[in-house]
């Protein structure tokens, strides 16, 4: 029985794009709310800029990796900003770097690692923060993304440039 699951499965994957159907970059800037766990969070509010940029030519499980600018402020004092690096694999990924918290007692140094889940114009995503001096940070939250492809649309139009589905061998 397992065997004709793995036939079955397979059957489509001829139909798969051999190249990475990625454009070459995409601009994301986004708006967050979130939850933040613990005394120091409380409802969060906060935005994203993301550039990922088209990774290889072939189709891999990674098929953009950018730079990721994120802030968000607690309703009990906390805020941060990180500039971390993304990696994006058709409908997940994993974002992370340094982060600069400050709360009550101070500024402290961090670093955040948030996997997270798209539908390109909506995102969940789940960030820890190990914060060096303070207790660490767990956030939930939703960010509202709007892709921007400036290099889609000089492709001639069309909704399937649009998600940067197009043939690549002029």
């Amino acid at each position: 029985m397992g065997m004709i699951a793995i036939v079955v499965a397979c059957a489509g994957c001829s139909l798969l794009p051999k190249d990475n159907p990625y454009p070459s970059y995409v601009i994301s800037p986004g708006v967050k709310i979130a939850y933040t766990f613990g005394p120091r969070g409380g409802w969060t509010y906060g935005g994203e800029l993301s550039v990922p940029i088209r990774y290889g030519d072939d189709l891999h499980s990674i098929v953009a990796i950018g730079p990721a600018f994120n802030f968000a402020w607690t309703s009990h004092g906390t805020s941060y900003a990180r500039l971390g690096v993304e990696a994006v694999s058709w409908f997940v990924g994993v974002e992370g770097g340094p982060t600069w918290v400050n709360d009550r007692t101070g500024n402290h140094f961090g670093i955040a690692i948030s996997p997270w889940a798209s539908a390109i114009w909506a995102v969940a995503e789940y960030t820890h923060t190990f914060v060096v001096g303070a207790p660490d940070l767990d956030e939930v939250a939703a960010i509202g993304k709007l892709p921007i492809c400036i290099a889609c649309a000089s492709g001639g139009g069309g909704g399937a440039d649009y998600f940067g589905i197009h043939d690549h061998h002029h």
